[in-house]
């Protein structure tokens, strides 16, 4: 039990670690979109730390803040795209980009659907009335590895077949 803790502070460190190389590099080669990412992650990070008064964050709580920022981008893509800012767009994808190397691999589309379809057998679902309570489910267990909204919308395709 202690060497899985001590792992997992290990993973965290060197995650934090490899934020804190990869800024120095940024620096460097003077990329400053890639040096704004990591600085902003970073300070998250901070931020979480102190309103949670912790030294040391968790590994499973620095995936959630990574997930959580990259979520922020897929939002903000999603407003620009549909105020017509093309511009904005590109920032936000090149920033959903490198965050997206910090996070653990994502499954595609297709092997979520794989996925989701033999968890909706195995619950049992049947039709949309089982949406929320199949979503409960899902949703914890895909978290770290696909976007929420690409879950639903498996979910409900599935279910409306």
């Amino acid at each position: 039990m202690h060497w899985l803790i001590f792992l997992s502070a290990i993973r965290v460190v060197s995650l934090e670690k490899k934020l804190e190389e990869d800024m120095k590099l940024a620096l460097k080669e003077k990329d400053q979109l890639k040096l704004a990412v990591i600085r902003y992650t970073r300070s998250a990070i901070q931020r979480f730390k102190i309103d949670n008064l912790k030294k040391e964050i968790g590994e499973e709580e620095l995936k959630n803040l990574l997930l959580s920022e990259a979520k922020k981008r897929r939002d903000s893509i999603q407003m620009y795209r549909e105020g017509g800012r093309d511009d904005l767009v590109s920032r936000e994808e090149k920033e959903l980009e490198i965050l997206m190397t910090y996070l653990p691999k994502q499954l595609s589309r297709e092997e979520l659907v794989k996925l989701i379809k033999d968890r909706l057998l195995e619950l049992g679902a049947s039709g949309k009335q089982d949406f929320a309570r199949v979503m409960k489910v899902i949703i914890p267990a895909f978290r770290n590895q696909a976007d929420g909204n690409v879950i639903k919308e498996i979910v409900q395709e599935e279910l409306s077949k």
